[in-house]
């Protein structure tokens, strides 16, 4: 586990490739990010700059939350990258794996993220 000291709370962002340029990786998959707390969403992504982002604000209650990733296409096996980055502190914590084309409207659970004041430990599922 990893945790993340902040009083901002973090910012999560999710990039992929499928080894093409951006542009072409955008084009051959489709992911998005959503944050849950139990069943409800409580923040779902934001484009930017062609890729993916969430956020678990500081005001959020003290929880359990947990970061998805639905693969809404995939027309290529993609690997991507999730960022946790501490909005305050900086601090950054790097998360990597694979998509498959088989995994096509398949929700996966990447980071259960534990937030207990400024305090948010990471586990990767």
């Amino acid at each position: 586990m990893r945790v993340i000291t902040d009083t901002g709370g973090l910012r999560i962002d999710l990039e992929w490739t499928t080894g093409s340029s951006i542009a072409q990786s955008k084009i051959d998959v489709d992911l998005d990010l959503q944050l849950t707390k139990g069943t409800t969403v409580v923040s779902e992504s934001l484009s930017y700059s062609g890729f993916e982002q969430v956020a678990l604000s500081d005001l959020y209650a003290d929880a359990d939350y947990q970061l998805k990733i639905i693969v809404a296409s995939a027309a290529k096996g993609s690997t991507y990258t999730v960022f946790v980055n501490g909005v305050s502190s900086g601090e950054i914590r790097q998360y990597e794996s694979k998509t498959h084309t088989s995994d096509e409207g398949v929700t996966l659970e990447v980071l259960k993220i534990t937030k207990l004041g400024t305090k948010y430990t990471l586990q990767q599922l």
